[in-house]
């Protein structure tokens, strides 16, 4: 797939939504794109159309290979599932996003979530990645075509929406 791009966040379960990638062409007239992608797409305990993940099957903070990415973006969907009652129960930037994991019942364990998508720009002269998330325990990077690009690891968690914006 030219131009297939794809984002990898890695936490027990995530709630992500609105992750945007604003993109500006060069051409004599200037052309934007975005590029929504969300967490949550399909009924409570279904699974979700968009997002696929691997599972470590351990906690903790573990540095993914480049084979873990492509374990993740061919594994199996992850699941919608209703938030604890102490959760963030909606992002208040995306109110449609919605809470995966990798099964329904919230298993403990360390996940690769990958979620696929799209840009049809010719030519990208600049890009800004803008994700909004909530995570279960901690989000331990987040990654762009298998490279990280959070700087720091273990950023928020499951009481609030946090932001993670990155220019290119």
């Amino acid at each position: 797939m030219k131009n297939a791009k794809s984002i990898g966040m890695r936490g027990g379960s995530v709630l992500a939504g609105t992750l945007a990638v604003f993109l500006v062409a060069s051409t004599n007239a200037r052309a934007d794109q975005t590029v929504v992608v969300r967490s949550g797409n399909g009924p409570i305990n279904s699974q979700d159309t968009q997002v696929r993940y691997l599972s470590y099957g351990t906690t903790g903070d573990i540095t993914p290979t480049p084979a873990n990415f492509v374990s993740a973006q061919t594994g199996p969907f992850a699941y919608v599932v209703a938030p604890f009652t102490t959760y963030l129960a909606a992002l208040p930037h995306d109110p449609a996003a919605k809470w995966v994991a990798r099964a329904v019942g919230w298993p403990a364990g360390t996940t690769l979530y990958a979620v696929p998508f799209q840009l049809t720009d010719a030519t990208i002269t600049s890009a800004t990645l803008d994700i909004h998330y909530s995570v279960d325990n901690a989000i331990n990077g987040v990654f762009f075509n298998g490279q990280r690009i959070s700087g720091n690891s273990y950023d928020g968690d499951y009481h609030a929406e946090y932001e993670f914006v990155r220019p290119y």
